[in-house]
Parts: structure tokens; C-alpha cells; sequence
């Protein structure tokens, strides 16, 4: 890549890094997130140009409100910069393609559903919805069978739902959400049949390290699921040629 494609390729990712932000915002809070015009959550002012572009707007007000003096988080900018650095690591490893383009718009949904999760235990339906389609695109670029795709989804209802269902019986509480087993039945539509016994083994691993980590910070015994599930979904979707080698390296370590 030259250096206006690489300019480029920052630039709009930060910009989706900033949606990101807006989702990650409204959509656990049922706001629109499309038709409303972008305003300070603190004194509800319009934002201008001068207010929006990414990470340099809220360097240059010092990372404040301009209207209201309001702190603005960090975390917005960082998200940008992030985002920014994921576009440019995608589109170095896969080229100026379509399928970088797939995976860019896909970690965006990701990245959503992973903080959302994080914080308000929600796996919002657009962003499935959305991640479905895209996934959908990124096979059909890949050339994956459709029989495999839609039996991948049927798996990962059946599982999903038997999972629900069987702790909900065993333990006569909820354990897993509806939002969880929607996402196992998106990751099977996307990795197939093939590679979801490995993503349900990723998986799990990932939600046990995330159940420790939890309760290591004194957020109690319930933790989201939902994290572990996006980020083994993610990790398969760009190293999918890998798969083989992370089942052989997994059955080794559950042989010791």
C-alpha cells in the first residue's frame, strides 16, 4: 500500500470507529441511531463538523464538550484509533479487496456487540442481523457452500437452545440469553459446519477465562457470554484456514 492509501484507510476507520461509538451508545438505550442528529449526551447541543471529526475534535477541545464544558471520555477516541489500526491491519494482510472490505465492516459489528454486551449484558438484534449479511458476503467472496452455511445455522440453533433450555432445567434459573443463542446460530451460518465444533471449543475456553476475570474484579458469579462468543467468531473468520490446527492443538492440551 502507498501512503494515501494507507491515509485513507485510517481516516475511515476512524470514522467508523466513531459510529461504533454512536451504537455502542444508542442501541442498548433503544435511541434512534440513524434519523437523530449526533449531540452532546450532557447538554443535548447539535454537533457540528468541528465536533465530529475523529480523534482530533476532542483533542483539540481538550476533551471537553465546546458548548457545555462537559467531560468527554477517552474511550471515544481510543475506539477511533483502534478501529482506525484494525482497517489498516486488515487491509495490509488482505489487500485492497473485498474481502478486507467484509472483515473491516464486520470487526465494526464486533466491536459493538462485544462492549455492549460488556457493559449492559445485550446483544443487540441489528448488529446481528447486520453481522449475518456481511458474514453472508464474506462466504459468498470465499466461495463457501450454502448446504454448509445453512446447516451451520441449524447447528448453532440446536445448540444454543439446548443449551439454554438444559441449564435453565438443571439449575432452574437462566444462564445463557436469547441474544447468546442467536449468536451461536449466526456463527454457524458463517463458519459452517466443519469448523463450528472448534468455534464451540474456543468458545467455551474464552467464556471461562472471562468468568475468572470477572470474579477477579468483583463483578460477582454472572457474567456476559457474549464476549467470549464474538471474539472466538472473529478469530475463525480471519484465520479460517487455521482451523485445523487449532482443533489438533486443542485436543492436545484436553488429552494432558
Amino acid at each position: 500500500m502507498n501512503w494515501l492509501e494507507i491515509a485513507v484507510i485510517l481516516m475511515v476507520g476512524a470514522s467508523f470507529g466513531s459510529f461504533a461509538s454512536l451504537l455502542i451508545w444508542r442501541l442498548p438505550r433503544e435511541l434512534p441511531w440513524v434519523s437523530e442528529h449526533s449531540h452532546c449526551t450532557a447538554c443535548a447541543h447539535s454537533l457540528g463538523v468541528k465536533d465530529l471529526f475523529p480523534v482530533f475534535s476532542w483533542a483539540f477541545s481538550g476533551g471537553k464538550c465546546r458548548y457545555c464544558a462537559a467531560p468527554v471520555s477517552w474511550r471515544y477516541p481510543a475506539l477511533e484509533v483502534f478501529t482506525a489500526v484494525l482497517f489498516l491491519g486488515i487491509f495490509y494482510q488482505f489487500g485492497i479487496t473485498l474481502e478486507a472490505g467484509c472483515l473491516s465492516l464486520l470487526s465494526v459489528g464486533f466491536l459493538v456487540m462485544f462492549l455492549v454486551d460488556l457493559e449492559h449484558y445485550i446483544l443487540p438484534d441489528e448488529m446481528q442481523w447486520a453481522v449475518f449479511v456481511l458474514g453472508g458476503a464474506l462466504n459468498y467472496i470465499r466461495g463457501f457452500a450454502w448446504t454448509d452455511m445453512l446447516g451451520g445455522a441449524l447447528l448453532g440453533l440446536f445448540v444454543g437452545a439446548g443449551l439454554q433450555n438444559g441449564y435453565r432445567y438443571l439449575k432452574k434459573r437462566d444462564g445463557m440469553g436469547t441474544g447468546d443463542v442467536k449468536l451461536l446460530a449466526v456463527a454457524g451460518f458463517l463458519l459452517g459446519v466443519s469448523s463450528f465444533p472448534v468455534y464451540l471449543i474456543s468458545a467455551g475456553l474464552l467464556g471461562v477465562v472471562t468468568a475468572i476475570i470477572w470474579r477477579l474484579l468483583g463483578r460477582g458469579a454472572v457474567f456476559p457470554f457474549g464476549p467470549a462468543l464474538v471474539l472466538s467468531l472473529w478469530w475463525l473468520l480471519f484465520f479460517s484456514n487455521d482451523s485445523t490446527q487449532l482443533i489438533s492443538l486443542l485436543s492436545k492440551y484436553s488429552m494432558q
